[in-house]
């Protein structure tokens, strides 16, 4: 069975190409531009791995992450920061609502495929 993904991010261009690339990695791929319906989706779906944008609207991904992580039946759902917002403020911040993981938009998209798709193993 496929891993699911849900990707929270506004930034269609970016996001049509990473979902374009993890679906030819096999995997199962959704994506949503508002917090708070990453926030319902998450809840109501159980994907294997949140991919969130820092600045989202509606809720921010700091408090999607903090609302995912510390809730006991949806803690197992990884998620992964993909930023624009590209200092160590930024990495300490995301880890300390839960993120897995922290990368930024500026590394080439094979890479951040090769990445994610490591966290999935």
């Amino acid at each position: 069975m496929a891993k699911k993904i849900l990707i929270a991010d506004p930034d269609l261009g970016f996001t049509d190409v990473l979902i374009n690339g993890l679906q030819e990695k096999g995997f199962e791929v959704e994506t949503v531009y508002e917090g708070d319906v990453a926030l319902r989706k998450a809840r109501k779906e159980m994907p294997d791995l949140l991919i969130a944008e820092i600045q989202l609207p509606a809720v921010d991904g700091l408090k999607l992450c903090r609302f995912i992580k510390f809730d006991k039946k949806r803690s197992r759902i990884k998620v992964i920061f993909v930023t624009t917002e590209e200092d160590e403020e930024t990495k300490k911040i995301t880890k300390e609502v839960g993120a897995d993981q922290t990368l930024f938009k500026s590394e080439a998209i094979p890479n951040l495929i090769e990445r994610i798709s490591g966290i999935l193993q």
